[in-house]
């Protein structure tokens, strides 16, 4: 446990102004500067606070495809809990970017590393972004197959 809160220590201190301040960033900017890009379902979370001050969330998610990087099978993501924090439940279905640092595993861009995948009203798999909007099937949307062109053609 103890790993786990000083590699995300670690990790949010690198990124500069994290705590005050997020650079917002584009998809193949996401991906540039993540060390893996993952699909894949959330099978487990567990929320920790072992300490006082801000829990940490702890996800296990079964990568069904990685699209950069070498991350396979169960990974754990560590989000922090507080007002803003990406969210993770259950049975999510997800694209990730993430930023792994000493067998830490963390969001890069923060929440902007999070994409859901929703079904539309045709069937299709398209990202959520979690956008204010009456029908959350349209939120933000975007192909999912149009962001693995982007995340694939980075460099």
């Amino acid at each position: 446990m103890r790993r786990a809160w000083a590699g995300l220590a670690a990790l949010l201190m690198a990124a500069p102004a994290l705590a005050t301040t997020v650079v917002p960033l584009d998809v193949g900017q996401l991906a540039r500067h993540s060390s893996a890009v993952v699909i894949g379902r959330v099978s487990d979370v567990q929320v920790q606070s072992d300490k006082p001050g801000v829990a940490l969330t702890r996800a296990l998610v079964h990568v069904d495809q990685s699209l950069r990087g070498a991350l396979t099978g169960d990974v754990e993501v560590l989000s922090p809990g507080f007002a803003g924090a990406p969210t993770f439940a259950s049975g999510d279905e997800l694209v990730l970017f993430i930023t792994s640092r000493d067998g830490v595993n963390v969001l890069t861009g923060f929440a902007q590393g999070r994409f859901g995948i929703l079904r539309d009203k045709n069937g299709n798999r398209v990202l959520d972004r979690a956008l204010p909007t009456h029908d959350r099937a349209l939120a933000g949307s975007r192909s999912l197959d149009d962001l693995i062109r982007v995340v694939r053609a980075a460099n």
